[in-house]
């Protein structure tokens, strides 16, 4: 169901608009009605809805400008406005902004609920599910990313069933009959040499082929293991291949073509599992051997994912105890990351409020930390946080602090919002830390800003009084609009800023 704030100036209008229609039956769940600008933007700012229908000539803050400097904020809510005026100028720049609709007064009931209705099918159809899809195929391609290392370390355990393992692979595999091909490419050196990996992926992506485990090497030998388009395409490749060199040297390659993934891993297995050691060459040019660290790594998931089974019941005390139990046997940044990934995966799909919009921020936090304790600091807050929830606690105030701090450290940014701490900082869903806000401090986030602002304002003004007006606005997030700040510093103290600094000097 999407979310919904009407907004005019006008009660009757106002009133008409929410009782005219039914919009619970509709798909909507009306957030509640505003009688100017300023009203709507902190009820904006507080809910964060889908929809707003708004009346383009109010008070405090016209609807134009409004949705202005909502655009800086969050791109992605609708706006629908209802205007007396029928002017080009207001039309044109409503396009600008992006608004979906925009209705002339007067305007019936057929002719708003159209309105509200071809806007949601428009973000059902390209907003909403376009931000599922992202999130999703965000989520889909770590956990494919750790299942692959996985089977990377799997294959190489000695009581491995092989079977089972390819078959299981891939099961999990989106399109398991895409053609694949390897390649064997067998030059002097040691080591790979860095100018040989930079021609491999150039004629790679001039095929437009996808490299499926990375760039693996057997001593001299790289091993490359493709999504290809077909037979055709596989021979042209290793034609061009062919014609690499190392060290004025030339190169020797060879190539296989499988129709179906559980054919081309049937072979290269058992390739692979006779030698010693194979080298997985990554993205930032470092690389991992799989053979010797395989065993360990097994043993390591295999724990992380035994005690995600009793971790959510364990005192802060002991989990904070266990995972530094866990974790002081990792000593590599990408053994971390994907310990830290697997056990939450394991904690994730019984907060589907999460999954939606917190779990994709925090896997990608994970693979941007630079150490293994800041892995481990950063899991355990938060399936510390998810363990709270499942306890059925709201989770302390730890978080609640942590937004108090930011905004107190952040107050002269102008982009400030509920919805950018929740999902940049805090790593949660932005509904739920509205709710608890509320809750923990008793007042909504907007207004907590707004009057943590004029407070700073008066502050300013009283040690220097006759700083400019502008410089004080921006000084305080309010740049931007310094008739905006002046009318809600009037409304906070009672003075214009010109006034109280008359006042204090």
């Amino acid at each position: 169901m999407l979310r919904m704030i009407i907004a005019d100036d006008e009660p009757l209008v106002r009133e008409t608009i929410s009782r005219i229609i039914d919009w619970n039956s509709n798909g909507i769940q009306l957030l509640g009605t505003c009688r100017d600008g300023i009203e709507t933007y902190n009820m904006i700012l507080d809910e964060y809805p889908d929809i707003v229908l708004l009346d383009i000539n109010m008070p405090g803050m016209n609807g134009l400008d409004l949705i202005e400097r909502i655009r800086s904020i969050d791109e992605t809510i609708s706006f629908i406005i209802i205007s007396g005026y029928e002017r080009f100028d207001f039309a044109q720049r409503a396009l600008q902004y992006g608004v979906h609709q925009y209705l002339l007064k007067p305007c019936n009931r057929e002719q708003i609920l159209n309105a509200v209705t071809s806007v949601k099918k428009r973000r059902e159809k390209l907003g909403t599910l376009q931000v599922l899809r992202q999130e999703n195929m965000l989520l889909q391609n770590r956990v494919q990313a750790t299942m692959q290392e996985q089977f990377l370390n799997d294959i190489f355990l000695p009581d491995s069933d092989i079977e089972k393992e390819i078959d299981d692979y891939c099961a999990m595999l989106k399109a398991p009959d895409t053609n694949f091909a390897t390649f064997y490419l067998a030059h002097g050196g040691g080591m790979m040499p860095p100018g040989l990996s930079d021609a491999i992926h150039a004629c790679i992506a001039r095929h437009r082929a996808r490299l499926f485990f990375g760039l693996l090497a057997i001593r001299n030998v790289a091993i490359l293991v493709l999504r290809i388009s077909g037979r055709e395409d596989t021979e042209q490749l290793k034609a061009e291949l062919s014609q690499l060199e190392v060290d004025g040297s030339p190169i020797t390659c060879a190539a296989k073509y499988y129709p179906s993934a559980d054919l081309m891993l049937r072979s290269l297995v058992p390739e692979l599992r006779v030698c010693d050691s194979v080298n997985q060459y990554l993205p930032d040019g470092s690389f991992r051997e799989l053979y010797n660290t395989a065993a360990s790594v097994h043993k390591l998931l295999e724990a992380g994912c035994n005690l995600m089974q009793t971790f959510p019941q364990l005192s802060a005390d002991a989990q904070t105890r266990e995972l530094n139990q866990l974790f002081a046997q990792v000593y590599d940044i990408d053994t971390a990351r994907t310990v830290a990934t697997k056990m939450l995966y394991q904690l994730l799909p019984s907060h589907a409020s999460d999954v939606g919009t917190g779990a994709a921020p925090i896997i990608a936090a994970i693979y941007s930390c630079s150490s293994v304790f800041e892995v481990q600091s950063l899991l355990l807050e938060h399936l510390s946080r998810l363990s709270r929830q499942d306890n059925g606690e709201c989770g302390g105030n730890d978080y609640i602090q942590k937004i108090l701090t930011y905004v107190n450290e952040n107050l002269s940014d102008p982009n400030l919002s509920l919805k950018g701490i929740a999902q940049n900082v805090l790593f949660m869903n932005v509904n739920y830390v509205s709710k608890q806000f509320l809750r923990k401090t008793g007042e909504k986030f907007s207004s907590y800003v707004s009057s943590l602002r004029m407070e700073r304002a008066k502050t300013i003004l009283q040690n220097t009084p006759h700083a400019k007006i502008t410089d004080v606005a921006e000084a305080v997030g309010l740049g931007g609009n310094p008739q905006y700040f002046s009318q809600v510093f009037k409304k906070h103290t009672g003075y214009t800023p010109s006034q109280f600094a008359g006042k204090e000097s």
